[in-house]
């Protein structure tokens, strides 16, 4: 067994394992997406990645709590695959016969902005202190705003790698926490979005994964709270409402030069030339290659 050492944390670990058991540190360095040509064009034209709400994947039981009802409306993922075999099931899934292509980036490929120098002149500034830069992939003077906030900032811990599992605690957990003694009332959405059963192992996923809460930033930080526990209370009464249908995380300029795109194995010769050119004019750096199942299979 090859042996190899975590960077961040200099333990030692196999070389079969994607994810440092001491740290966390992910030791992959690239993931696949496998979509078609419509999405390509969208992420080559706008350089962004979506990540769509739990409630419209094609896994029902994603949106499920065992005490809350369509939870997963706060929760937005984009799903990928560390597979670096050509998966046939994913090709079959996720794309369509003839426009489908598999993209490959680095982990983590998300744009950061300067946190910081975006609240600067805002009564945030107070409340986010830091000696040194810190660095967000979302745009923190976009959500002052707009009605919606979310705890992810630095995105370092977006990325999860699906656990598949038969056990129905946490297939369908039990979210919300009292302590009367307290007198307080907790959701645990973090623990939603991270399980699916053994019959979807196939798909070795990992997935970017972000919570969206419905209330402005700045109001959660200047009322003592109160806000925060409106949108508890209006969750747990199924009262809230959904910030949005979708978020479009922009990516890194490097990241996005280092794109490689596998076109589909049964893909026409009209459709490959369509994308080269699509991807020539907005991605000249990526690299586009044919399948390696190309006229083996139907």
């Amino acid at each position: 067994m090859m042996v190899l050492r975590c960077p961040e944390c200099g333990n030692e670990v196999s070389h079969e394992v994607t994810s440092c058991p001491k740290c966390g540190w992910i030791m992959i360095k690239t993931l696949f997406h496998y979509t078609n040509i419509e999405t390509l064009a969208l992420i080559l034209k706008n350089k962004t990645i979506r990540l769509n709400s739990l409630d419209k994947m094609d896994d029902l039981e994603e949106n499920m709590a065992a005490d809350l009802k369509n939870v997963g409306m706060f929760t937005y993922i984009s799903c990928w695959t560390d597979d670096k075999d050509e998966n046939l099931s994913l090709w079959k899934q996720y794309t369509n016969h003839d426009t489908g292509i598999r993209i490959e980036l680095p982990v983590y490929p998300f744009k950061k902005y300067d946190a910081i120098k975006m609240i600067k002149n805002t009564r945030l500034k107070n409340v986010v202190q830091s000696e040194g830069d810190v660095k967000s992939i979302i745009r923190l003077d976009e959500m002052l705003v707009s009605n919606y906030t979310t705890q992810v900032i630095t995105g370092d811990d977006t990325l999860y790698k699906v656990k598949y599992t038969d056990n129905e605690e946490e297939l369908c957990p039990t979210l919300v926490t009292q302590d009367l003694k307290k007198g307080t009332t907790t959701i645990a959405l973090g623990q939603i979005g991270k399980h699916k059963r053994k019959v979807w192992e196939y798909q070795k996923e990992w997935r970017y994964l972000i919570q969206f809460l419905p209330a402005n930033l700045l109001t959660i930080y200047s009322d003592d709270g109160l806000t925060f526990k409106r949108v508890m209370i209006d969750i747990i009464n199924g009262k809230a409402k959904q910030p949005f249908p979708y978020y479009d995380l922009v990516i890194d300029d490097d990241a996005f030069k280092k794109m490689k795109v596998v076109l589909s194995p049964t893909m026409t010769y009209g459709n490959e030339v369509l994308i080269r050119n699509t991807i020539e004019k907005y991605n000249p750096d990526a690299v586009v290659s044919q399948s390696k199942l190309k006229g083996k299979i139907r």
